[in-house]
């Protein structure tokens, strides 16, 4: 999953997916165990936006920081493109 500014990737989901592995916890388990909705899964496949509270339930699922699965990469535009 990632934000971008002006073209430049700013947010990155990345870690989401190696925390899957780690955990060995499939898309299939977040729907069906976890209670997401299966297009919450293909956006995540989709690098599409999130907000916080959907985060905050993948830390819960992974019972991590969101650190270990958002990344912040540096841009040189700060303006926000929608």
């Amino acid at each position: 999953m990632t934000l971008t500014t002006g073209g430049n990737v700013v947010i990155s989901y990345e870690p989401s997916w190696q925390m899957m592995k780690e955990k060995r916890i499939s898309g299939y388990a977040l729907v069906n165990q976890y209670g997401l909705c299966k297009s919450e899964v293909q956006r995540l496949r989709q690098d599409h936006n999130f907000n916080i509270f959907f985060i905050d339930h993948l830390c819960s699922i992974f019972d991590c920081d969101i650190e270990m699965i958002v990344v912040h990469i540096k841009s040189n535009s700060h303006k926000l493109q929608r």
